[in-house]
């Protein structure tokens, strides 16, 4: 119940949906009535503000390179921010994000762990 995306979906945080916006759920719920109640909810409410849910796309640690092609079509970010990387690891995903329309420096942002990236 205090997860930041159940409290969004609350309205109990400053962060707010718009119509249209994805939400993703990445991780299966534990198989426990109490955990499956509260992603129910959070489901429901986030649909409820017009937010569009996926859920169940997590199928193992890391997406192979079809898959990641298969999310940034079903998401169609306006930014993307690769990481878990050191920056040689990244330029995979900046190639990969480019074949898709992004252009490093505009819509693709590559940083070291710990640096901010403002959006505007």
């Amino acid at each position: 119940p205090r997860a930041m995306l159940t409290r969004m979906a609350r309205g109990e945080t400053p962060y707010e949906l718009d119509d249209g916006d994805k939400v993703v759920f990445s991780a299966r719920v534990i198989p426990e009535p109490t955990n499956e109640g509260q992603r129910y909810q959070a489901e429901k409410l986030l649909g409820m503000q017009g937010a569009r849910v996926y859920d169940d796309i997590h199928v193992s640690g890391h997406l192979n390179q079809e898959g990641h092609y298969e999310m940034l079509d079903a998401l169609q970010p306006q930014h993307v921010i690769p990481a878990h990387q050191n920056l040689k690891g990244l330029s995979g995903y900046v190639d990969l994000a480019s074949d898709e329309g992004y252009t490093l420096g505009r819509d693709v942002h590559v940083s070291r762990n710990g640096n901010l990236i403002q959006l505007v």
